[in-house]
């Protein structure tokens, strides 16, 4: 049974508050033309509570046009404090950062640090699965504050957090303009990994939507699948 510690709202993360200001910024001095972009999927329970040892989903990799200092990631994540914006993320992601290539990530944002991780390039149009896992809990780690990002069955990453315990999961395609097209982003399978005396992956069983509209829309095909298109 979960057990409510607190309730705190998420809001928008640091980091795109933070590029948010900055871009607003150069586009007060006429440097640059943003319009804000923006979020659609699922938070598990969209509060803290006791959270589990991993989650997981399966993406399907779209190629939107991105340009200037703008970009679109599609992701799932393991909260750490929605009231710090502590988390750890692992998706794909296009935008300067990555020479507007379609690359694999994983990001961690903690008490110390803020570590983002670029790997190989997907290919657009086909599927992957994302991980993120904590190995203490099921004997792979002596280190509580070990943490592993996988991208299929492949190891992508290992960081080191603190606070390193779960309070929520999240699975959400992100843009920081609304001129970004994100036709056709579809996730599904979203799972959480329960440990018992077994290591149980079992699908989400509720979720709380959140979609910034407009310009962006999301179809709840189940607690675990969801679509989101709109933009441009």
């Amino acid at each position: 049974m979960k057990v409510i510690v607190t309730k705190v709202y998420p809001e928008k993360r640091l980091f795109k508050r933070t590029l948010i200001l900055a871009l607003f910024c150069l586009s007060f001095m006429g440097v640059i033309d943003v319009v804000h972009g923006g979020y659609a999927g699922y938070y598990l329970y969209g509060y803290e509570t006791q959270g589990d040892e991993g989650v997981t989903g399966e993406i399907y990799t779209i190629n939107p046009t991105v340009t200037g200092y703008n970009f679109i990631c599609e992701w799932v994540s393991i909260q750490l404090s929605y009231a710090y914006h502590f988390w750890l993320q692992v998706g794909y992601v296009k935008g300067p950062e990555t020479s507007y290539n379609l690359r694999y990530y994983y990001e961690y944002v903690d008490m110390s640090s803020n570590q983002k991780i670029y790997g190989d390039s997907p290919i657009s149009g086909s599927w992957h699965k994302y991980y993120v896992l904590h190995p203490i809990a099921y004997g792979a780690s002596e280190d509580p504050e070990e943490w592993h990002f996988y991208v299929d069955t492949t190891l992508f990453g290992i960081c080191h957090v603190s606070p390193h315990e779960a309070v929520d999961e999240e699975a959400f395609v992100e843009t920081t303009t609304s001129s970004i097209i994100i036709n056709g982003s579809h996730f599904r399978k979203l799972s959480t990994l329960i440990v018992s005396k077994y290591c149980i992956w079992i699908l989400w069983d509720t979720h709380d939507p959140y979609v910034d509209s407009p310009p962006y829309s999301l179809i709840e095909v189940s607690d675990y699948e969801f679509y989101a298109n709109g933009g441009g």
